[in-house]
C-alpha cells in the first residue's frame, strides 16, 4: 500500500492545501473558474463548483505537482485535470474526511526501474563500453532483448544505448532515455572532433525510432524530421505561382532582392530544423535579412518595431510588436549571448514562423510598389513612414515598460547617453 506524509510529499502538500481552500466560504463576485459536479458527488444543493483566485491556484499547483510526479506519469493531461476536479468537489461535497490520502492510493502506481535499450545507427562498437557517460553494447550483446515487431537490430544499427530510467509511462520513459541518450551521443560528437582526425561524415550517427524495456516491452516513436510525400494538386500549384517570392532570381539583380534571396534561405533552414529554439533563430535571422541594419544597440524594438510599422505601410495590419520584441530579447538574445533560453512551444514558433512568412510578402510587395532596388531604402521608408508616431504614441499606451526604455532612448538619445553615462 502507497502512504504518504505531507511533509515528505509535494503532491500530498498540494492536494491538502486544495482541499483546505475549497472548504473555505466563497464570495460571489471573485469566481474564476468553475465547473459542474461529477453526477455521483453531486447533491441537490451542490451541481457547480465555483473556484476564487486562491482556490483556483492551488488547484493548478496540484496539477503541477501531479504531473511531475513520476507515480502519476501515466496519466494524460486530460485525466490529471478530471482526477483533480473530482477530488476538489468531493472535499467540497464531504468536509468531514480527509480525501488526501484516498486520492493517492486510488491513483499513484508503483515506480518501475527498467533499462531502456535504444538502437543507435551509423555507430559500432565491439564490446561493452561507457562513453562520454553512456553505455553502449554490441548487438551481438546478450543483454539486449531479442528483436522485436519494432525493435530490430539490422544495419545501418550498429549498436544498442542501455539507459536505466524510472517512471510508470513506458512512453515518457523512453523520452527520458532517448533525452539521456542524445546528450551522451552529442557529448561523444564533440569530443571526437578534439584532434583525432575522423572524418565530419562519420558523425552522422544517431538514435533509431526504436526502444524495448524487456522481450515483452518495446514501442516505437517516428524521430523529428521524418518526411512524408506530398501530392501537388492544381489549386496548390495556382497557390504557389500567385505569389510574389518565385518571381525572385537564382542570382538576385540588385541588393533588395539579395536581401530576400538570403531570408528564404533561413526560412527554408527554419522550415526543416527539428528544434524549436533553432528554428525560431533562423527565423530571426531571416527577419533581420529583411528589416535589420549594421547600426549599434538594441535590437529587439528596433525589429519589432519596424516589423509592425511594414505590417501597417503594406495594409496587412501589424502583429503586436511587444511579441517580437519578448521573443528576440528574451530567446533570441539569450541564446545567441550564451544564457540559456526559456523553453520555447511547438506552437508559439509555428505561430511565428507564419508571421515571417507573411513579413516577406509585405516586404516584396511595398518594394515592388515602391520601386526599391535596396533594402536599406525600405528601412528608411519605415523609419520615416508618416504613421511611425502614432505606433509609437499607441506602444506608449499600450506596450509596457520595456517599450517605454526603449523608446525613450530613440527620441532622446542625448538623455539616454547622460543616463549611461
Amino acid at each position: 500500500m502507497l502512504v504518504v506524509t505531507t511533509k515528505t510529499d509535494a503532491v500530498a502538500r498540494a492536494l491538502k492545501r486544495l482541499q483546505s481552500l475549497v472548504r473555505q466560504p466563497r464570495a460571489e463576485d471573485r469566481i474564476v473558474h468553475s465547473g459542474r459536479v461529477p453526477e455521483d458527488i453531486a447533491t441537490e444543493d451542490f451541481r457547480w463548483l465555483y473556484l476564487e483566485p486562491d482556490q483556483e491556484l492551488a488547484r493548478q499547483e496540484a496539477r503541477t505537482a501531479l504531473l511531475s510526479d513520476l507515480r502519476f506519469e501515466y496519466l494524460a493531461r486530460r485525466d490529471a485535470e478530471t482526477a483533480l476536479w473530482r477530488f476538489a468537489c468531493r472535499c467540497r461535497a464531504d468536509r468531514a474526511h480527509d480525501h488526501v490520502q484516498p486520492f493517492i492510493r486510488e491513483h499513484a502506481r508503483e515506480v518501475l526501474h527498467l533499462t531502456c535499450y535504444l538502437p543507435v545507427e551509423y555507430l559500432k562498437v565491439t564490446a561493452n563500453a561507457e562513453v562520454a557517460g553512456l553505455r553502449l553494447l554490441p548487438v551481438a550483446s546478450d543483454e539486449i532483448p531479442p528483436p522485436q515487431r519494432n525493435f530490430t537490430l539490422d544495419p545501418p544499427v550498429g549498436c544498442v544505448a542501455a539507459v536505466p530510467v524510472s517512471g510508470t509511462d513506458a512512453g515518457r520513459m523512453s523520452d527520458r532515455a532517448h533525452a539521456t541518450a542524445e546528450h551522451g551521443l552529442r557529448l561523444l560528437r564533440i569530443a571526437l572532433r578534439a584532434g583525432t582526425g575522423i572524418n565530419r561524415d562519420q558523425f552522422w550517427f544517431r538514435l533509431g525510432e526504436a526502444y524495448a524495456f524487456d522481450e515483452r516491452a518495446s514501442g516505437w516513436a517516428q524521430r523529428p524530421g521524418t518526411p512524408y510525400e506530398m501530392t501537388l494538386v492544381a489549386s496548390e500549384i495556382d497557390h504557389v505561382n500567385a505569389q510574389l517570392l518565385v518571381a525572385l532570381p537564382l542570382a538576385p539583380g540588385n541588393k533588395f532582392e539579395r536581401k530576400a534571396d538570403l531570408a528564404v534561405r533561413w526560412m527554408e533552414r527554419a522550415w526543416l530544423a527539428t528544434e524549436p529554439l533553432i528554428r525560431l533563430l533562423y527565423l530571426f535571422f531571416a527577419l533581420e535579412s529583411l528589416l535589420g541594419d549594421r547600426s549599434e544597440g538594441e535590437k529587439a524594438g528596433l525589429i519589432a518595431l519596424r516589423r509592425a510599422m511594414l505590417g501597417e505601410a503594406s495594409g496587412r495590419g501589424f502583429t503586436h510588436p511587444s511579441d517580437t520584441y519578448l521573443l528576440y530579447d528574451e530567446v533570441r538574445s539569450a541564446a545567441v549571448h550564451g544564457s540559456e533560453p526559456p523553453e520555447l512551444s511547438e506552437d508559439a514558433v509555428d505561430r511565428f514562423a507564419r508571421d515571417v512568412r507573411d513579413d516577406l510578402d509585405d516586404y516584396l510587395r511595398y518594394g515592388r510598389d515602391h520601386g526599391f532596388t535596396k533594402q536599406s531604402q525600405l528601412v528608411q521608408a519605415l523609419d520615416n513612414h508618416p504613421g511611425r508616431p502614432q505606433m509609437i504614441a499607441w506602444l506608449r499606451v499600450n506596450g509596457g515598460d520595456m517599450w517605454t526604455n526603449y523608446l525613450d532612448k530613440i527620441e532622446h538619445p542625448e538623455s539616454a547617453r547622460e543616463c549611461d553615462g
